[in-house]
């Protein structure tokens, strides 16, 4: 879904002034201009700090530097309009300079700006719910909830199927610019019926005030150095491609904001020559850390791509949202440390449709699609793994590459790639869905089984195939492990048809809304994987 975006609210006739500015002409600015504040910038119109009439009537001064709030809380002009909001409820502010990519003023959005959000008509709003959330997101026939709004207050009646895919029609419909509230009168599978609905759930209000104590539990907008070690401790147990844990973060201790950065180091050339993979590992990366955050409290607020001149610069996270923690975060914080991937054969028992349906809803929330495949459609996944391998196989510059990443037991290797232990046994036949990294050279003492005749897969796709639709992917691939192990599921990831790109476009289903795959999973039933080793915090995260 689209979101309006702070740069189509911001004025960009901005009165600003050096830090040289005297009192006495700040103060004649802020009254011929009828305005309660303004930002001060350096020369190269970097925003260095504000003045606003309670900094004018707290302390006299004789120039902007010495009366000037800094640093500046600043917004950039491609962040959501709902981002910008929560940040003013959060640090009590009244106006925000926004800022381009040097981090140069722009514009200037004030509160009476963002209110506008709330002014759009109801039947927009109904329009915008209706085909960009049952129609594009969820992909419901048009009859199958009735929509409602009334001053921005959208009430949801009818029967989806499950609960979990109803919670994430709600969570959805709430980020809809201009919805005040939403109100579930939704059935669900377990037949429930409608009846009283529910308390409203609410939007971003601008008028928030909760306390700490009921909302998120950042003092501060930089946190402490501990604290962001014990989130980047948690975000590496992200999985990656052939382990390879390609990320790298890096605190601004000045800010508070916390950077995410792709390894280049770290890339696979052969493999991945787009990076593809890379941004999907740094996504999960990025989810955990978000997980994370909500464990300890925190309201993470994340800006994806930050720095266009940078590619290798993924996403910038701040920990000073308002609002409450997500709890449905939170609940997936156990799952961190036990999910592993499972390279073992998994029992021919079915895995219930109503897991299925819960893991499609996870990858919703994360603005994706997670299908399972028909008969024939998973029939011709299957053999494109399957001739994945062969090409893998007459390729020596990949050979070469997941040789790089794998690793022996021997003293002194790195904590990073594949370990012996959790290749898995060695396949039976050519029909094992999962790669062999043993080959050709194999492990002393791996067994030979016979893996599951029909592998249950989904796949996992965007529209689009860019950079931020696979961090996209990422945390979606993420999300869907996680609620995996909690469901109880074994899996596995299946990324070979999709390193090849004469492969790749035939893993879609051309009958689905589903451009782009990014990941196909394997899930069932069968023996957890081993923990793989990660890189200590220190060697991943960097001061600055």
């Amino acid at each position: 879904m689209k979101r309006l975006k702070v740069g189509g609210l911001m004025t960009d006739d901005v009165v600003s002034v050096l830090p040289g500015t005297s009192f006495r002409e700040v103060a004649k600015l802020l009254a011929e201009h009828d305005i309660s504040g303004l930002p001060v910038v350096d020369p190269d119109d970097r925003v260095v700090g504000v003045v606003s009439e309670s900094d004018l009537l707290a302390r006299r001064a004789l120039t902007a530097r010495e009366v000037m709030s800094a640093p500046a809380v600043t917004v950039h002009a491609g962040e959501a309009a709902a981002d910008a909001a929560r940040l003013m409820v959060r640090r009590g502010v009244e106006r925000l300079p926004v800022v381009d990519e040097e981090e140069r003023l722009v514009g200037i959005v004030t509160r009476r700006d963002l209110l506008r959000v709330f002014l759009r008509p109801d039947h927009e709003i109904g329009r915008r719910v209706r085909e960009d959330v049952l129609g594009g997101a969820m992909d419901l026939p048009p009859d199958a909830v009735h929509v409602h709004v009334l001053d921005g207050v959208v009430t949801l009646t009818g029967r989806v199927l499950p609960r979990s895919r109803a919670t994430a029609l709600l969570r959805l419909a709430e980020r809809v610019e201009g919805v005040v509230a939403v109100v579930d009168r939704l059935a669900a599978r377990d037949g429930a019926r409608p009846g009283a609905p529910s308390p409203a759930r609410p939007a971003a209000f601008l008028n928030d005030r909760r306390t700490a104590q009921t909302g998120c539990a950042m003092p501060s907008p930089v946190p402490s150095r501990s604290l962001v070690s014990s989130l980047v401790g948690d975000a590496v147990t992200a999985p990656s491609m052939h382990n390879a844990q390609p990320w790298r973060f890096v605190l601004r201790e000045a800010s508070g904001v916390l950077e995410l950065h792709g390894d280049p180091s770290r890339a696979m050339p052969r493999q991945d020559p787009d990076h593809r993979a890379l941004h999907i590992g740094c996504g999960a990366a990025l989810f955990g850390l978000r997980v994370a955050a909500a464990h300890r409290g925190l309201c993470p607020v994340v800006r994806p791509l930050p720095s266009p001149d940078d590619p290798w610069h993924l996403a910038d996270v701040r920990f000073d949202g308002s609002g409450e923690a997500d709890e449905e975060l939170d609940a997936l914080h156990p799952a961190l440390a036990r999910r592993h991937t499972s390279r073992f054969p998994f029992s021919e028992e079915r895995v219930p449709a109503e897991l299925f349906d819960g893991l499609s809803a996870a990858a919703l929330l994360e603005g994706c699609r997670l299908t399972v495949p028909g008969d024939w459609h998973a029939d011709t996944v299957m053999g494109l793994v399957h001739a994945s391998a062969l090409y893998e196989a007459a390729d020596e510059a990949v050979r070469a590459e997941i040789a790089a990443w794998t690793r022996r037991g021997t003293a002194g290797e790195s904590a990073d790639g594949v370990p012996a232990y959790a290749f898995g046994p060695r396949q039976y036949d050519v029909t094992a869905p999962v790669r062999d990294f043993g080959a050709p050279g194999g492990a002393a003492g791996r067994p030979s089984e016979r893996f599951e005749r029909t592998p249950q897969i989904a796949l996992l796709g965007t529209a689009d195939d860019t950079p931020e639709a696979w961090l996209r992917a990422g945390q979606a691939m993420h999300r869907v492990l996680l609620r995996a192990t909690l469901d109880g599921l074994a899996a596995s990831l299946m990324s070979q048809p999709l390193e090849w790109p004469e492969l790749r476009f035939d893993a879609r289903d051309p009958l689905s809304a589903v451009g782009y795959v990014h990941m196909v999973f394997r899930l069932g039933y069968g023996p957890a994987g081993r923990p793989t080793p990660r890189r200590p915090v220190s060697e991943v995260l960097v001061l600055a």
